[in-house]
C-alpha cells in the first residue's frame, strides 16, 4: 500500500501537477503514452481530452484501451466514434483505479479494505467550418472521484480549434482544457480543476513518411509551462511507429544516471491499422518512477 501511495504521489506531482482530479489529465490511450502526453492534434481516442477538434479525422470506430501505471494503478477507457457528413461525435467512459488500500482506525486495528478511483463520462463533437479549413470541437462530461469515504463530482469542458493549410501540409491549433466547476467537494477544502491552455503545431514532411507535432501547454493555475514534442513514422504493411518526449525530464533528472535522464519522460509505441482493426502497444519511461504501458484494441464498423 505504501508503495502505491508513493508512486501515486509521484505521478500526480510530475505528470499532472495538481492535488486532485488526476482522472481528468491521466492517459487513457496507447497513443498518449507513446507521445508522452502530447499529440493534441493527432487523432486518437484521447482527442476528447486534448483537443476535441481532432476527432473530426477519426473514422467510425469502437475502441477499448488499458493503461498500466507503476504500483498497479490502472487506467481503462471505452470509446465510440461516429462521423457524419460535416461533424463527428464521440462518447467515452474512462476510469482511473488507484487500487485497493487497507484501512485502520486510530488504535491501529484493521477495519478492512477500500478502493479509490476516478470515473469520467464525456461526450464530444467536432464540426467543419469554412470548407474544412477550420475545425471546431468541444467536449464535456462529469467526473466522479472517490477517495476512501470521500466523494467529489465535477463537470469539465474542453474546447479546441484546428486551422489547416493543406498546400503546406501544416496545421496549427489551440485548446482550453478542463474548464468547469465542482458540483460536490471532497471536504471543506476547495479543489481546483487543472485549467490548461495549449498551442499546437503539426507538420507532415514532403519527402519522408513522417509527421511531427509540437505542443506548448500552460497550466493557468500556477503558470507552469510544459513542452511536448512527438512524431509518427508511417511504415509499410499498415504499421506506424510513434515517439514522444516532454520537458518534465528536466524536473525528473537525477544527475546520477545520465542515460536515464536523457531517455526519461519519453515514450514510444507501435500501432497497426488495416482499416478493419486497430491495435496499439506503447510505453513511457519515468526517470526514477518506472514504466507506463498502454494497450489498445479497436474495430471499425
Amino acid at each position: 500500500m505504501s508503495k502505491r501511495l508513493s508512486v501515486l504521489a509521484i505521478l500526480v506531482s510530475l505528470i499532472w501537477g495538481q492535488s486532485g482530479y488526476s482522472g481528468l489529465t491521466s492517459w487513457y490511450s496507447p497513443g498518449s503514452v507513446a507521445l508522452a502526453g502530447g499529440g493534441s492534434m493527432i487523432p486518437s481516442m484521447s482527442s476528447d481530452q486534448l483537443n476535441p477538434a481532432a476527432i473530426r479525422e477519426l473514422p467510425r470506430l469502437f475502441q477499448v484501451s488499458l493503461i498500466r501505471y507503476p504500483a498497479d494503478i490502472m487506467g481503462e477507457s471505452v470509446a465510440l466514434v461516429y462521423p457524419f457528413e460535416k461533424q463527428t461525435v464521440m462518447f467515452s467512459l474512462k476510469h482511473l483505479g488507484y487500487g485497493e488500500f487497507e484501512e485502520y482506525d486510530k488504535t491501529g486495528e484493521r477495519l478492512g479494505d477500500y478502493v479509490s478511483g476516478d470515473t469520467w463520462l464525456s461526450g464530444s463533437i467536432a464540426v467543419d467550418m469554412f470548407g474544412k479549413v477550420l475545425i471546431a470541437g468541444i467536449s464535456g462530461g462529469f467526473l466522479i472521484s472517490q477517495l476512501q469515504v470521500y466523494q467529489s463530482v465535477v463537470t469539465s469542458f474542453t474546447g479546441g480549434l484546428i486551422y489547416r493549410i493543406p498546400t503546406l501540409g501544416f496545421e496549427t491549433g489551440i485548446a482550453l482544457r478542463h474548464a468547469g466547476f465542482v458540483i460536490k467537494k471532497f471536504t471543506d477544502v476547495r479543489e481546483k480543476l487543472p485549467l490548461t491552455a495549449v498551442a499546437s503545431f503539426r507538420k507532415r514532411l514532403v519527402y519522408l513518411p513522417f509527421e511531427f507535432e509540437l505542443d506548448v501547454e500552460n497550466r493557468l493555475l500556477d503558470g507552469r509551462t510544459t513542452i511536448h514534442l512527438g512524431g509518427i513514422f508511417y511504415l509499410p504493411h499498415h504499421f506506424t511507429f510513434l515517439l514522444g518526449t516532454n520537458t518534465n525530464k528536466l524536473d525528473q533528472a537525477t544527475k546520477v544516471h545520465y542515460l536515464d535522464d536523457f531517455f526519461g519522460s519519453s515514450g514510444a509505441g507501435l500501432m497497426f491499422d488495416n482499416k478493419e482493426y486497430r491495435f496499439g502497444l506503447s510505453t513511457y519511461f519515468f526517470t526514477a518512477g518506472g514504466w507506463v504501458v498502454g494497450l489498445g484494441m479497436g474495430v471499425y464498423f
